[in-house]
C-alpha cells in the first residue's frame, strides 16, 4: 500500500510472531523509538513486498513524536522484544508493542514483529504482556475486565492477526477506510446560519473560555467516543493540529474537528450525522495541504463516506478493522484520528 504523503499516522499491521533465541522483554524507553520505528518499517515492508503492493517508510518525526505521547507514563503496557538474555553485547530488537487506557479503553496501538521473528508466538506474548500491564504471569488468557472493554485496528490484510485478537474476544466490528483527494470546490454544504465554527484558540476569553472549551470537548466525546481523554486532545494541539468548535444557537457543543497543515483530518465528532458534510466542508478550508487531504472514515459513517466521494476523494489502501470486545464508540458520528490513536 502506498500512504498519502499527507499522512502523519502509520497504518496498522503487526503479523504477530520464527525467533531462533529466546526473547528476553522490557520496558520501551523513549531512547528506543527509533529502533521501534525500524522494527514498524521492517514488518510492513516484508508485508507489502509478499502481497505485491507498494511500500514507503514511515514519517520518523510523526511517528517518533506519536510513539513519545503514546509510552509517556506508559512502560506497563509499552514493551520491547530483544533476542539473547538481556546481557548487551547479546541483545537484538525483535518486536515492539503498546497499548493503552483510556478510561474504560484498552487500546492496543502497535504490535510489530521483524519478519525473521514471526511465526513463533512472540506477538502473542507481547498482546499478553499488555494485557496484563506487566504482570509477570504471560501465558495464560488474561480475563477481561467487565467495565472495561479491548480494541485495536488491524490491517484487513492481515488475517493471522485478526484472529490472534479475537480468540481474546477483540472482535472485527466495523471497517475504516482512508480516504484521499482534492474536494471539487462547492461539493460539500456549508455550515448552517445557525451554527458558529471557532477555533479553540478563540473559544471565550483566557480561563473562562478554557472552561467553555474542555466541556463541551468532554460531553461530546463521553456521548461518542465512550470515555474522556485530555491528554491526547492536549497532544493533537501540541502537535500542531488545528481544532474547531461548532456551536449552535444557544452556544450548545454540537460538533469538534481537527485538521493538520499536512491535509489530514481528524478526529471529528457530530452530535447530528446530518451536519458531518458541512463539518468536513468546514476543516477543508482551513489548510491549503502541498498534496493531497486524507480522512479516516469508518464505514459506518455513511453520511460522511458518501458526502467525501461525491466531493470526488477516492478510497486509498486495504481498509483497517476495528476489532473491540464491545461496541462503544459511536462510529455513525465519529471520525477518528488514526488507526494507532483514534
Amino acid at each position: 500500500m502506498q500512504p498519502d504523503p499527507g499522512a502523519d499516522e502509520p497504518r496498522p499491521s503487526g503479523r504477530p510472531g520464527p525467533s531462533t533465541t529466546v526473547p528476553w522483554f522490557r520496558p520501551i524507553e523513549p531512547t528506543d523509538i527509533d529502533v521501534c520505528i525500524d522494527i514498524f518499517d521492517a514488518a510492513q515492508q516484508e508485508l507489502a513486498g509478499r502481497l505485491s503492493q507498494p511500500w514507503s517508510p514511515a514519517d520518523r518525526p510523526i511517528m517518533g513524536r506519536l510513539l513519545a505521547h503514546l509510552i509517556e507514563g506508559n512502560r506497563a503496557c509499552a514493551w520491547i522484544a530483544e533476542a539473547g538474555d538481556g546481557a548487551p553485547a547479546s541483545r537484538g530488537p525483535l518486536a515492539f508493542a503498546v497499548a493503552i487506557r483510556r478510561g474504560s479503553l484498552w487500546f492496543l496501538s502497535f504490535l510489530f514483529v521483524r519478519p525473521e521473528a514471526q511465526a513463533a508466538g512472540l506477538g502473542r506474548r507481547l498482546l499478553l504482556r499488555c494485557l496484563a500491564e506487566g504482570q509477570k504471569a504471560i501465558d495464560r488468557p488474561i480475563p477481561t475486565d467487565a467495565e472495561v472493554f479491548l480494541a485495536t485496528c488491524v490491517d484487513a490484510l492481515q488475517p493471522v492477526s485478526t484472529g490472534l485478537y479475537a480468540g481474546y474476544g477483540i472482535v472485527p466490528r466495523t471497517p475504516l477506510l482512508t480516504m484521499v483527494g482534492r474536494p471539487v470546490a462547492g461539493s460539500l454544504p456549508q455550515l448552517p446560519s445557525s451554527v458558529t465554527a471557532t477555533p479553540f484558540e478563540e473559544v471565550g476569553g483566557a480561563e473562562a473560555g478554557h472552561d467553555v472549551l474542555v466541556r463541551a470537548i468532554e460531553r461530546l466525546d463521553r456521548q461518542l467516543v465512550g470515555y474522556e481523554r485530555p491528554t491526547d486532545h492536549r497532544f493533537w494541539r501540541r502537535d500542531g493540529r488545528i481544532g474547531v468548535l461548532y456551536r449552535g444557537p444557544k452556544a450548545e457543543g454540537l460538533a469538534y474537528g481537527y485538521v493538520a497543515r499536512s491535509g489530514r483530518l481528524g478526529p471529528i465528532c457530530v452530535r447530528d450525522t446530518a451536519l458531518a458534510p458541512a463539518v468536513l466542508g468546514d476543516l477543508f478550508g482551513r489548510v491549503e495541504p502541498a498534496g493531497a487531504y486524507q480522512v479516516v472514515v469508518p464505514g459506518a459513517a455513511e453520511r460522511a463516506l458518501v458526502s467525501l466521494l461525491h466531493a470526488g476523494l477516492r478510497f486509498e489502501g486495504s481498509p483497517a478493522l476495528y476489532c473491540a470486545s464491545r461496541s462503544a464508540t459511536d462510529f455513525e458520528r465519529y471520525l477518528p484520528a488514526g488507526f494507532a490513536l483514534l
